[in-house]
C-alpha cells in the first residue's frame, strides 16, 4: 500500500451513525473508528492545552479560530478597557457602567441597577449648605443668628442678678431656701424648699403643700421647737397633699420631736421620704 497525503484521498458519501467505522491510515497499518470513539478523542487529545484560569475564545475582531486568552482580555474586548468600569447584572444580560466623573456618587435609582449621580441629588441647600455646580458642597456651621439675652435673674439661694450685660451668679451662702414658720396653718410655694415649724404659741399646727406641683418637685418639713414639751409629739404637725394624696392618702401626720420629713412628687401623688 503506497502512503498518500488526504488531498489525494478520493472522497466518499457516507450516511454517518455513530456506529458506522471508517478508514484510518497511518503509514502502513489500517485503522477503522467510528464517530462516538473520534468525538472523545478530539474533545480530549485533540485540543492544545492552555494555561489555568485562560479561556478558549475569539478576540480578534473578526471570524478566526478560537485560543487561549485571559479572563481580562476577555472581558475587555467585551466591555471596554475605561479604568473605573462596573460590570452588574441586569435583566437580561450583562450590562456595563461606564466610570462617573469626579464628585459624583454611586446610587441605586429606582430600579436595583447603580448609576451615577451628582451629591446635589442627596442634599438639600439650606443654613449651612451651599452648591457649586452639581458636585461640589460646602457645609459650614451656621452663623449664631437668633434671639438675644438680655436679662438674667436668680431665684432663691441664688445672687448676682438680674444680670443685663455680663456678671457672676453665685450661691448667698445660706444653702437651700428656707422658711421658718410661726403660724399654726402654713402654705408652701414653689420658692420654699424647706419649712421649719416653730410656731410662737405652741399648738397643732398644719401645712398644706402646693398645690400644682410639677414630677420632681419636693419639699422638706422640720419640726425647730426648742424644747420636747412644744414639738410634734406634744403637739402633732398634720401635712397636707392639698388636693394631691400623700402615700395614698390625704394627710400625713408628724409626730417625734425634732422630726423631719421629705415630700417628693412623682407626677400623681407625693412620696414620702423619712421620718429623719
Amino acid at each position: 500500500m503506497t502512503d498518500k497525503t488526504i488531498d489525494q484521498l478520493t472522497l466518499t458519501t457516507v450516511a454517518l451513525t455513530t456506529a458506522v467505522e471508517f478508514p484510518i491510515w497511518q503509514s502502513a497499518a489500517t485503522w477503522k473508528a467510528n464517530l462516538t470513539q473520534l468525538a472523545a478523542f478530539i474533545g480530549t487529545a485533540g485540543l492544545s492545552s492552555i494555561p489555568d484560569g485562560d479561556l478558549l475564545a475569539n478576540i480578534s475582531g473578526g471570524t478566526a479560530q478560537p485560543s487561549a486568552v485571559t479572563a481580562s482580555a476577555f472581558l475587555d474586548h467585551v466591555f471596554g478597557t475605561a479604568e473605573g468600569g462596573i460590570i452588574q447584572r441586569g435583566a437580561s444580560a450583562w450590562q456595563f457602567l461606564s466610570p462617573g466623573v469626579v464628585g459624583q456618587l454611586l446610587s441605586e435609582g429606582a430600579g436595583p441597577l447603580g448609576s451615577w449621580a451628582n451629591i446635589s441629588s442627596f442634599l438639600v441647600a439650606g443654613t449651612g449648605i451651599t452648591f457649586s455646580g452639581s458636585r461640589t458642597v460646602t457645609i459650614s456651621a451656621p452663623s449664631a443668628a437668633g434671639g438675644t439675652v438680655t436679662s438674667i435673674a436668680v431665684g432663691a439661694g441664688l445672687t448676682g442678678g438680674p444680670i443685663t450685660t455680663a456678671g457672676t451668679i453665685s450661691f448667698n451662702g445660706k444653702g437651700l431656701p428656707l422658711r421658718v414658720n410661726t403660724a399654726t396653718i402654713t402654705t408652701v410655694t414653689t420658692s420654699d424648699f424647706i419649712v421649719a415649724m416653730n410656731l410662737t404659741t405652741p399648738a397643732i399646727s398644719t401645712v398644706v403643700l402646693h398645690a400644682s406641683p410639677s414630677a420632681g418637685d419636693e419639699y422638706i418639713v422640720k419640726d425647730s421647737s426648742t424644747t420636747a414639751t412644744t414639738g410634734f409629739s406634744t403637739f402633732n404637725c398634720f401635712v397636707s397633699g392639698n388636693g394631691k394624696n400623700i402615700d395614698n392618702s390625704g394627710t400625713y401626720t408628724m409626730n417625734l420631736d425634732g422630726q423631719s420629713a421629705r415630700f417628693i412628687y412623682d407626677g400623681t401623688q407625693y412620696g414620702v421620704y423619712g421620718p429623719y
